[in-house]
């Protein structure tokens, strides 16, 4: 899954996903391990549900949560004056914009 997830960063594609029985749709940014050892995805989630209501928004997710993971043809201009670089939540880093 981590290589989807890496592509679409790559190529700036949207990911639709499940997390939390609630379909995301996000701008992928970074996949890294957290400092509590958990892969992750760092993304800008821009439609779809959300159990704090709180959408669109910066959000971190655990990859071994998402559930059908899929690349859109879609793609995305990063937040470039939004995103950090260099995740302090994160230990290593194994893909970014």
């Amino acid at each position: 899954m981590e290589y989807t997830i890496c592509k679409a960063i790559q190529d700036r594609r949207l990911l639709h996903f499940y997390y939390g029985n609630y379909p995301r749709t996000v701008e992928p940014y970074l996949v890294g391990t957290t400092t509590a050892g958990n892969a992750a995805l760092r993304c800008y989630q821009i439609s779809s549900g959300s159990a704090s209501g709180d959408v669109p928004g910066w959000r971190l997710f655990l990859i071994s949560e998402m559930k059908y993971v899929l690349a859109q043809e879609a793609s995305f201009v990063p937040r470039e004056s939004e995103y950090v670089r260099g995740d302090s939540q994160m230990t290593t880093i194994v893909c970014a914009i």
